[in-house]
């Protein structure tokens, strides 16, 4: 765990996954000489139950409430922590209950969003293959644009602050945490 906090390579929660066997470990020996503690391990318990109730099926996007709970969770960690590109059946879900038939889209993920049904005008993304690659890329002020939290923090991209101005903007949807649409227009009414 310290190497792992120590290097550089910090990518995702999963190359530290073999310390928890220890951790439980230590946790179950500890709670066998705390016994006089029960209630408030109790209501440890209550909590851990009701965070799992209240962020499924989304359980990748889980943050807990000291970092701001799930909807704060891309301002910690991203790529394999929260976005795996997971969302595109939420998009197209949002979509269709908009009446959304074209969509801007950054998409982080190795999926194709065709599979799913959605249209859309590609954005500069890490993985997303762009369809019309002779076409000019423009962002105009009545679009809606949906980006990926992986692409909005820039991890991959060579200029980090490629989509930061996005952040003047309100989102009109996080779908399942990991895609944020924006109205730039501001004049829209959508259905969450």
């Amino acid at each position: 765990m310290i190497l792992f906090s120590a290097s550089g390579y910090c990518l995702a929660l999963r190359y530290v996954l073999p310390i928890y066997p220890f951790i439980f470990v230590m946790v179950g020996f500890l709670g066998t000489y705390l016994l006089q503690y029960r209630y408030l391990a109790s209501m440890f318990i209550i909590w851990y139950l009701a965070s799992a109730w209240y962020i499924a099926p989304h359980y990748l996007a889980y943050f807990n409430e000291i970092a701001g709970g799930p909807g704060n969770g891309y301002k910690y960690l991203v790529d394999g922590n929260l976005d795996w590109g997971q969302d595109l059946p939420g998009l197209k879900k949002f979509m269709d209950e908009n009446g959304i038939k074209r969509i801007s889209l950054s998409y982080f993920g190795a999926d194709s969003p065709e599979r799913y049904g959605i249209k859309y005008d590609w954005l500069p993304s890490h993985y997303l293959f762009n369809p019309e690659p002779d076409k000019e890329v423009r962002v105009t002020p009545d679009q809606l644009v949906a980006i990926s939290a992986t692409n909005l923090q820039g991890v991959y991209f060579d200029d980090k602050n490629q989509y930061k101005w996005l952040l003047d903007y309100k989102p009109v949807a996080k779908i399942g945490y990991s895609i944020f649409v924006y109205d730039l227009s501001g004049k829209r009414k959508f259905k969450l």
